[in-house]
């Protein structure tokens, strides 16, 4: 046998049960992303159409400084003491990004 360089290459052999296993845990989390991601994006939709229907048309009816006033209270609310919201704002986009990337993989 001639020693060509280069490290040898490791294989590590994963057991029957584990290989098996992979793909269903794989499409399950696949499953589950895909609903989360759904169900916030529907969330969010809903937010921002119930937002453009309700809240904008009424602070529209606002003098300038009230309706700034007003604007940066909602804004003050959701930074301060509304973490779902991030998780809702964040969480669609960032599981409908790792769905599309691990569907590209299947």
């Amino acid at each position: 046998m001639i020693w060509r360089g280069g490290w040898p290459k490791l294989v590590a052999l994963p057991s029957p049960f584990l290989t098996s296993l992979y793909p269903m845990t794989t499409q399950l989390i696949f499953n589950g992303l895909l609903v989360f991601g759904t169900l916030t994006t529907l969330l969010v939709a809903g937010l921002l159409f119930t937002f453009a229907l309700l809240v904008m048309p009424g602070l529209g009816q606002l003098e300038d400084r009230a309706f700034l006033r007003g604007f940066q209270e909602i804004d003050g609310i959701i930074q301060r003491s509304h973490p779902i919201f991030v998780l809702v704002w964040l969480g669609s986009i960032l599981s409908l990004l790792t769905v599309t990337i691990m569907g590209f993989g299947q």
